[in-house]
């Protein structure tokens, strides 16, 4: 996304918003777009926006579930548990 091509932040925030889709986020990103039209939006920047869609959508407990994933690593034919053992 080339970031010098809108008017302000505003317009950057909506146009992020508007490339969600599917589920559970396109949902949000209506919610958050009428907000934003409207101007109670919570955030005016990307990085409010980040900032949301993280307190929304992120894992609370980040760091135990990379230490999860790192001490059973996932994968089609064992590639990565092969990689991991021999760190």
């Amino acid at each position: 996304m080339q970031l010098d091509i809108f008017m302000d932040e505003r317009m950057k925030v909506l146009h992020a918003l508007s490339l969600m889709h599917g589920g559970i986020a396109q949902v949000w990103a209506k919610n958050e777009t009428n907000s934003v039209l409207s101007n109670t939006s919570t955030f005016s920047t990307l990085m409010g926006l980040l900032v949301g869609f993280e307190r929304t959508f992120g894992d609370p407990d980040w760091e135990r579930t990379v230490c999860t994933q790192l001490q059973h690593p996932q994968g089609d034919n064992g590639n990565e548990q092969i990689a991991h053992s021999q760190i």
